[in-house]
């Protein structure tokens, strides 16, 4: 088992894309934001800031509630074959 492969594999399906990574960095950019936010800013009355990366990342996660089962069956079926250029793990 070498988990610094299955690491890298991981990585490479979640950024294999200009949109992924654009859409990574954006969430990656807005929890950075909200937690300046509640660490470092005073403020006489609550935040909205932790509301920011929720609404960012809320509409594709609710998406796979309007998927029927069989769909996501076959996601996850997708998403359990090994990567192409990869070696099987033991």
């Amino acid at each position: 088992m070498n988990i610094s492969r299955r690491t890298r594999t991981a990585l490479t399906r979640a950024t294999d894309n200009r949109l992924s990574r654009v859409y990574l960095a954006a969430v990656t950019a807005t929890t950075g934001y909200f937690l300046f936010d509640a660490l470092f800013v005073d403020h006489p009355d609550a935040s909205m800031a932790s509301v920011v990366p929720w609404l960012l990342t809320a509409p594709l996660s609710l998406l796979y509630t309007l998927l029927p089962d069989d769909t996501l069956s076959h996601v996850a079926h997708r998403l359990r074959r090994p990567f192409p250029g990869t070696a099987p793990s033991a």
